[in-house]
């Protein structure tokens, strides 16, 4: 719920491609450990966000009615 004077996160959208799997351990960190390859993001230490969600097959459109739906400004990347 939003309070007056306050806006909604965006929610970030992208697409791309899952090129592996990274094991873990010994890598550390989240269970999901992926390397992506996303449409358009040349440098991903530049990317947004923290957590990502991942979808399998190309939902972009489905995720902007959502937002819309929601009132959730979105942002494709």
């Amino acid at each position: 719920m939003v309070r007056t004077g306050e806006t909604n996160p965006p929610m970030v959208i992208s697409a791309g491609t899952v090129k592996e799997n990274i094991s873990v351990p010994p890598a550390g960190g989240c269970v999901v450990s992926v390397a992506l390859q996303l449409d358009g993001v040349t440098d991903l230490l530049d990317y947004p966000g923290f957590h990502q969600i991942f979808f399998y097959d190309d939902h972009k459109r489905d995720l902007i009615a959502y937002c819309k739906l929601f009132g959730i400004p979105p942002k494709v990347v």
